[in-house]
C-alpha cells in the first residue's frame, strides 16, 4: 500500500513540476490534438539576433536588444473549448506558483489578455502573455534575461509610434 501511495505522489509530483514553466505548459500541449504550437530555440534566436537593428513603424522602436535577449519562446493556440480551458488553468496555476507580477489586463468583447512577467532585480526572466475568450486561448513565453529599461524603451517608443 505504501509503494502505491508513494509511486502516485511522484506521478503527481512530475506533473506538477512539467507544468510549472512556459516550456512544461508547451511541452505538455504542443503534440495535443486541435493545438498549434511554436517554439523559437535559443540557436534560432541568437542567429536572429546578429542580425542588423529590426526596427518597426518609422525606426523609433528597435527590437534588437529585447530579441538578442531572449532564450527561448513558446506559443501554444488552441480553439478547442476544453484544450482552452486547460490551458489557461496550467497558465493560471503557473503564474500563481512563482514570483509573477501583472503587467497589463486587457477586456475587450468577451476576450481578456493577461501580460505577467518574472524578474529578478533590474532584469525580466519570463513573460508570460494570456489571451483567451470562451472558445480560444492563446499562451506566450518568452524566457530570457531582458533588461527592463531595454523593454520599457521599446514598449515607450512603441506607444508613441502608435500614437502618431
Amino acid at each position: 500500500m505504501k509503494r502505491i501511495v508513494l509511486l502516485i505522489t511522484a506521478i503527481l509530483l512530475t506533473a506538477g513540476v512539467s507544468a510549472q514553466s512556459g516550456k512544461g505548459i508547451y511541452n505538455k500541449y504542443s503534440d495535443a490534438k486541435d493545438v498549434s504550437a511554436v517554439y523559437i530555440s535559443p540557436a534560432m534566436l541568437r542567429l536572429v539576433g546578429k542580425l542588423p537593428d529590426m526596427e518597426i513603424g518609422d525606426g523609433e522602436v528597435n527590437l534588437t536588444p529585447i530579441i538578442k535577449a531572449m532564450s527561448g519562446f513558446y506559443l501554444i493556440s488552441s480553439e478547442n473549448k476544453s484544450v482552452s480551458s486547460a490551458i489557461r488553468d496550467d497558465v493560471r496555476k503557473l503564474v500563481k506558483s512563482g514570483d509573477y507580477e501583472m503587467m497589463m489586463e486587457v477586456k475587450e468583447d468577451g476576450q481578456t489578455v493577461h501580460i505577467y512577467t518574472l524578474s529578478k532585480d533590474d532584469t525580466i526572466t519570463n513573460l508570460v502573455f494570456l489571451a483567451y475568450e470562451p472558445e480560444e486561448c492563446t499562451f506566450i513565453c518568452i524566457e530570457g534575461n531582458m533588461s527592463k529599461s531595454e523593454l520599457e524603451k521599446a514598449i515607450a517608443s512603441a506607444i508613441s509610434e502608435y500614437d502618431r
